[in-house]
């Protein structure tokens, strides 16, 4: 398992990419820091996929506790008014069981004392952003998410893995429009943003 400590965007978190990345530059994210503290690959990648195909929702609570524990998530979560997982759509939560990024938001409620906010919801189904190409991603994931409830200050967005990141510009532009002043994302695992498909499942 590699750690995302290497040179990297300081707001998306992308590695081996210049600060800020092209992506962030040409547009810049909704959110104002994204923090992934590992790279996705190896037994991190299987680990992920067991969890997302096999319902293996045991091991997604090991995993947010890993994530809990990571260097840069404590900062993020910092004076934050609640945690805000992505949520799944209706057919994908039917056929996996459970919503992996719910259990990470919830671990991290619960080991750093912030409340957890289903403040989301699927607007529309989307297709699995990994099959797609980099410019089809942001076109997918527009409008596809919708705020439940108003919300006051910074939450804090909870995701699986980062690719694009077009899921969490999307889902954070739904928590600006319910009322959040500040949107800060945090996932798992980080692929790197010039080679978008090689994440089975990525956002």
């Amino acid at each position: 398992m590699s750690a995302n400590d290497g040179p990297r965007c300081g707001r998306c978190d992308s590695p081996g990419l210049a600060d800020p990345c092209t992506s962030c530059a040409a547009t810049v994210p909704p959110f104002t820091r994204a923090v992934a503290p590992y790279l996705y690959g190896g037994t991190l990648a299987e680990a992920l996929v067991a969890v997302k195909f096999g319902g293996r929702e045991h091991l997604a609570t090991s995993l947010g506790r890993l994530l809990s524990d990571a260097a840069g998530v404590r900062p993020l979560l910092a004076g934050a008014a609640c945690v805000v997982p992505v949520p799944l759509g209706a057919r994908r939560r039917r056929h996996r069981g459970f919503n992996p990024s719910a259990v990470f938001a919830r671990v991290l409620a619960h080991e750093h004392g912030v409340p957890l906010a289903h403040a989301l919801a699927r607007a529309r189904e989307t297709a699995t952003q990994s099959e797609l190409g980099l410019a089809d991603r942001r076109a997918n994931v527009a409008g596809a998410f919708a705020p439940r409830r108003a919300l006051r200050g910074a939450a804090v967005l909870v995701d699986d893995i980062l690719t694009s990141g077009e899921t969490a510009r999307a889902a954070s532009e739904a928590l600006l429009a319910g009322g959040a002043t500040e949107v800060r994302v945090i996932a798992l695992a980080r692929t790197a943003l010039a080679d978008p498909r090689r994440a089975p499942g990525a956002p």
